[in-house]
């Protein structure tokens, strides 16, 4: 949805925001940095059922920027969208091979740090004029994606309407015997409830 609204905004508004490589480095540049806001904004409200829009909305917007991106390179470059399309199918698959390997050395959190530190120095590539801020906000981001996991500052609460939290609340002795990440989700361990098996 998002990547299919960014390009219906550059088509639509192509008459006020010009296709060039200075508009793609700029919407990469917000890119980048929607993804660690959209991250923290998902860490500090906890998921439930009341909460489902912002869950929505909230991650759609670094996907419209990532659409806006994609969608103004491929017009600058209309005689070249065969190889383009080629370069990114090809990095469509390398990403589905990298992420598992980034989910279990790293955790989901700071996988999406990553792709917030790839997506900045994307833009810094495409425009000089925006190489500067692209360069300033990568650093952090690429330190805090390498000390997440240990420190535990953005970390995703599970919901309350999840069946390990429920049991957990229920009976006081159960506790986590091991939290980690596999290729796509997180994986917790419960000891201390018969029956209680990894949710």
């Amino acid at each position: 949805l998002g990547w299919g609204l960014g390009g219906m905004v550059v088509h639509l508004f192509r008459r006020r925001l010009e296709p060039t490589m200075e508009l793609a480095a700029g919407a990469a540049l917000l890119y980048g940095l929607s993804l660690p806001v959209s991250l923290w904004l998902l860490v500090q409200f906890p998921f439930d059922i009341s909460r489902l829009p912002l869950y929505f909305i909230v991650p759609l917007v670094p996907f419209l920027l990532a659409g806006i991106t994609l969608s103004v390179v491929f017009d600058l470059n209309r005689e070249r969208a065969g190889g383009l399309y080629f370069v990114d199918l090809l990095g469509a698959s390398l990403g589905a091979l990298v992420v598992t390997m980034l989910l279990q050395a790293f955790g989901g959190e700071a996988t999406v740090l990553i792709a917030s530190a790839a997506a900045l120095a994307a833009a810094a590539c495409f425009s000089v004029k925006w190489r500067t801020w692209a360069v300033v906000a990568v650093l952090p981001v690429a330190g805090l994606a390498m000390v997440n996991e240990q420190a535990g500052l953005l970390r995703v609460t599970p919901g309350t309407i999840k069946a390990m939290r429920k049991d957990m609340d229920r009976f006081p002795q159960a506790k986590v015997a091991q939290d980690g990440w596999n290729a796509y989700s997180r994986i917790t361990a419960v000891e201390g409830v018969a029956g209680l098996a990894r949710l």
